[in-house]
This record gives C-alpha cells, sequence and structure tokens, in this order.
C-alpha cells in the first residue's frame, strides 16, 4: 500500500476518533439544560431566523429590480422602435 494512503487512512481514522470523544460532550435529550445554555441557543435560534428573514427581503429586492430592469428594456425597446 502506497505511503499516501496509508497517510489518509491514518488520518481518516483519527478524525473518527476525535467525533466519536466529541459526541460525549453532548447533552442526552431529557437533561436540563443550564440557563446560560438556554440563552445561547435561544441567541443562536434568533440570529438565524433574523438571518432567513434578511435574506427573504433580498430576494424579493432581486426580484423587484429584476422587473424594473425588464419594464426599463422594454420602454426603450419601445422608443427606438
Amino acid at each position: 500500500m502506497p505511503t499516501r494512503y496509508m497517510t489518509h487512512s491514518a488520518n481518516a481514522a483519527i478524525a473518527a476518533t476525535q467525533r466519536r470523544a466529541s459526541r460525549t460532550d453532548l447533552h442526552r435529550l431529557g437533561a436540563r439544560l443550564a440557563d446560560h445554555q438556554l440563552e445561547h441557543g435561544a441567541r443562536a435560534l434568533a440570529a438565524v431566523i433574523n438571518a432567513s428573514t434578511k435574506l427573504q427581503q433580498l430576494r424579493n429586492r432581486a426580484m423587484a429590480l429584476e422587473c424594473a430592469l425588464a419594464r426599463m428594456k422594454t420602454r426603450q425597446a419601445g422608443s427606438t422602435a
């Protein structure tokens, strides 16, 4: 087996053990969270909702600008004809 494949396999094994080790830090589903953990989760959720709202606003603005550009092109085509 070439060295580069052995190195890749070794790195994959190390990464897998690190992932398993990090899973032990997770809370169980029925465990009660501390107040600071709840607050952190609420802030993270609010940030996601805020980002989603802003993304939707950007999409709406992009659609409005596309429509305005189409109307402008239609007017220009009509005035040159």
